[in-house]
Formats: structure tokens, sequence, C-alpha cells
């Protein structure tokens, strides 16, 4: 089966856009990483993490993280299609007139990351499940409320989410592309359980398999018409970035002492880019934006500490603000 999911990122790169997904290795005693890039029409991120480790010497095997049946195709498929369009808030320094010229000139420079000790990790996935929630579902809300205040409105935000599809798929390269993705929506009076059975139904539902046949859609078109289905599919589920976790490793003794770094990219389509793995019992965590949205560092950086802060902590209630109905007053005449 060849990678349906490569073409469609060749088609962004051949518009002018980065593709590039982002590892860093930080050896233990040492503050800064070395970035290493990988291009997306080839690899997916747990594709491209093996393909590093494998260089490195490391004898590793893909991780196969889908242990439920797959949905049936056609009912799939429906339920991709059959999604209510999604009309979430948008960021207030997005440059609708940036257009890509080059993918050296679309890789995003504003870059922040930090790894947490083995404890905080302990920690974080223990507030986590004290919620009932996945890893996954708690940063979908805590980034949320990260990055509020920098939103047009109040109508909640909504995020791309990869789905690792090994285990249901199966292609030439066991580091190609096996991904189908989900749109999740995250509202502002949204508890961390709402998120999180919000992304179990789709599941259930089978939109992430819907995802993966629908970009078998692409297998004979020419590049021209991919690029125009991608704006015209970032039109109808939009989202302000992607959220992207690789889950635990557990890597051999042999390897380096060390924190592996990963982030997704970021388009004009999903501007901010959010990276999670955890390595060593650590949790590293990597944020980036579009040049479209943003180019200062110091900004994602503040956007990356308020997420690490509000993943150790557990959430309060949310308050709900209900608007008082409208009262309308007929006078007689």
């Amino acid at each position: 089966m060849t990678d349906r999911a490569g073409r469609w990122f060749a088609a962004l790169r051949a518009e002018g856009e980065s593709v590039d997904i982002r590892y860093g290795f930080i050896p233990d005693g040492s503050a800064t990483p070395s970035w290493t890039f990988l291009p997306h029409d080839r690899f997916d991120g747990m594709g491209g993490l093996l393909h590093l480790l494998r260089d490195a010497g490391v004898d590793v095997t893909p991780p196969v993280t889908r242990r439920r049946p797959p949905a049936p195709v056609l009912r799939s498929f429906r339920a991709f299609l059959g999604q209510r369009r999604r009309r979430p808030a948008r960021w207030d320094m997005f440059d609708d007139d940036w257009r890509p010229r080059q993918p050296s000139r679309s890789r995003p420079v504003a870059v922040a990351w930090t790894i947490l000790s083995e404890s905080a990790t302990s920690e974080v996935l223990r507030r986590a499940d004290t919620c009932g929630v996945s890893l996954n579902s708690w940063l979908l809300w805590c980034l949320h409320h990260a990055i509020r205040d920098e939103l047009d409105s109040d109508r909640g935000s909504a995020w791309m989410v990869p789905v690792n599809m090994r285990g249901a798929v199966r292609l030439r390269r066991d580091t190609a592309n096996h991904l189908g993705f989900l749109i999740v929506p995250v509202r502002d009076d949204d508890r961390p359980r709402d998120v999180h059975q919000r992304v179990r139904h789709d599941l259930r539902r089978g939109i992430d398999v819907g995802s993966w046949y629908a970009l078998a859609a692409g297998r004979s078109a020419g590049t021209r018409l991919l690029q125009d289905a991608l704006a015209a599919g970032a039109r109808r589920w939009r989202a302000l970035g992607t959220v992207s976790n690789l889950g635990a490793w557990h890597l051999p003794q042999t390897v380096p002492s060390g924190a592996w770094l990963f982030c997704p990219p970021a388009t004009r389509f999903q501007p901010l880019a959010l990276g999670a793995v955890i390595t060593g019992g650590r949790l590293a965590l990597t944020m980036q934006s579009h040049p479209a949205l943003n180019d200062e560092a110091a900004i994602v950086e503040r956007w990356l500490r308020a997420l690490e802060t509000s993943i150790a902590i557990a959430p309060r209630p949310v308050p709900v603000v209900r608007r008082r109905p409208r009262v309308i007053v007929v006078r007689r005449p």
C-alpha cells in the first residue's frame, strides 16, 4: 500500500510550505538540543523517530497502538464527510495576507521546548488520570486555556490531532505516514473529561479511519488539485493548530542517555504545533508557530510556560457564563 498522506504533504511543500518534522536530542548534562528535520511526505512523527533511532544503531519496532478493530470503511468514510463544519475562534495575530514563497522561509523560527523531570512527568500523568482523561486530552484542554486570550472570540477552539493507524494499515515502509486525524473542538466551558469523551466518541465513529480513506482520493490527482483540496478542507474543518503525542518510548539502556524532542510541522492551515513524547520517563514538549502567526520565540515561550503550568495543576470548576435571554418589548401605537 502506498503512502497516501505523503502525497498531500508533498503538495504543501510544492506550494512553498515547510512540512519538516522537528526532532531534537539533548544528552544528559547538556542544555541545548541538536535539531534534525525530516520531511513529512516521507515520514510520520513515529516513523521519523524510528528512523533516527535506527540510524543510531537502536533496534526498535514501530509501536502498534491500535488495539480496537477498525470501523467499517463505508461507515467511517460517511462519518468523516458528515462532520459538522467547525467555526471556532481565530488567532488575533494571524496574518491572512501571508503567502508561502519557498519552504526554507516557511519553516518556523519561533520555537520553545521544555523537558520535565521524571517526578514532574509522573505528576502530570497522575493529574490526567485523576480527571479520568488521557495525556492527549489533558494537553488539548490545557493548551486551549493557555492560549485563550490570543483568540478573537469566545467560540472555543479546534485542533487537529493525528492518530496512529499502525495495526490497522500497513505500508511498504514502516516509517511512512501511517496516520489519520481528528478535528477536536475545545470549548470555553468544557471540562477535561468533556474533551476526552469527544475524542473517544469520534474514534468510535471511525472518523480517523474515514480520514485515512479520504486521503486516498488524492491517489491519482495532480499537485494543483491537491493544493486546492487542502485549502477547501481547511475552510471546512478549520483548526488553530496541531497537537501530536508520540506516547511513551521505552528504549534499551544501550541508547545514549538523554531526552528526545519532537514537533510536527506548523502550516498556515494549522499555524501552531505542539509535539509531546516521553523517553526515559520524562515528558518533552516542543511548540512552534508558523510565520503567518508569529515569528517571536518569546511569545511561543510564554505560551509553552503557561501550558507547562496548566498541565501540572488540577483544574478548577469552569464557570459557565449564560447569556440572559433577549427580551423584546412591543409598544402599542
